[in-house]
């Protein structure tokens, strides 16, 4: 009877000792659950903080492309216009001199516009006086 009750002491201890095993276990794993869930969180706040950057990203983009266009489009209707200056440049025909960049063409064109302002200031002031003078006649 003692083999036996030692027997059935032994299986029960046995018994507890596998209980509690398996709460230790049960209890690291809910460890475990929560720290992958706390993990799982804050890999999920990232991934929207990174889409949030994305979409941000994706807009500056898309308004940076519109200004390409733009500017683009810009160009190409400057292209004609510098095509010919060029072609006035390159073109040696009708005097010797010619210039020798479009620069030289564009301060020849600022120059006859200041000079043409001036000439018409002098011919405005000459009928003003011109008309004061009729009239004091």
């Amino acid at each position: 009877m003692d083999a036996n009750r030692e027997k059935q002491e032994q299986e029960r201890n046995l018994a507890v000792q596998q209980v509690k095993e398996k709460s230790q276990e049960l209890v690291n794993n809910s460890k475990k659950r929560n720290l992958e869930q706390i993990k799982l969180e804050k890999e999920k706040a990232e991934i929207e903080k990174k889409q949030n950057e994305i979409d941000e990203l994706e807009k500056r983009l898309h308004s940076k492309q519109i200004i390409l266009q733009e500017k683009e489009a810009d160009l190409n209707r400057h292209r004609i216009f510098s095509t010919f200056l060029t072609s006035v440049v390159e073109d040696k025909s009708g005097d010797k001199e010619g210039f020798s960049s479009i620069s030289d063409l564009q301060n020849r064109f600022k120059s006859l516009k200041n000079e043409n302002k001036q000439l018409m200031q002098r011919v405005s002031y000459t009928l003003v006086t011109d008309s004061f003078i009729e009239s004091q006649d």
